[in-house]
């Protein structure tokens, strides 16, 4: 099982690495929900090791880049129970949020007008 979770693991990568590199956005959407739709019923029927995809998400939050933030907090939405329900995954799935509010409320101390004035 670990190794179909890898292989669906790297079709998320692939399909969130053409995130914004198509000329029509209406097809990267569609690619993109139907990314997510997949991967959030094959968790959802048990037809993925869920330690190893819970912890692949968690190290993609732990990634330096926000680019991904927003995908990540939808994705974080559907596996919200799974990923607070054991101490460990729970605790690295908060350290990796705060660390990215972190990261976004420093860029937005050094962008505001006030700051450079």
């Amino acid at each position: 099982m670990k190794e179909w979770t890898g292989q669906v693991i790297q079709f998320i990568e692939k399909a969130t690495a053409e995130c914004g590199t198509t000329v029509d956005d209406t097809t990267w959407k569609k690619r993109m929900m139907y990314t997510i739709r997949l991967s959030a019923q094959l968790y959802s029927e048990h037809l993925l090791d869920r330690t190893a995809f819970l912890d692949w998400y968690i190290s993609l939050l732990e990634g330096p880049s926000l680019d991904l933030l927003p995908l990540s907090l939808l994705i974080s939405s559907i596996y919200w129970k799974d990923l607070l329900r054991l101490r460990r995954t729970g605790r690295r799935f908060a350290e990796a949020l705060l660390g990215k509010a972190y990261i976004v409320c420093i860029k937005l101390t050094y962008a505001s007008p006030t700051f450079l004035g």
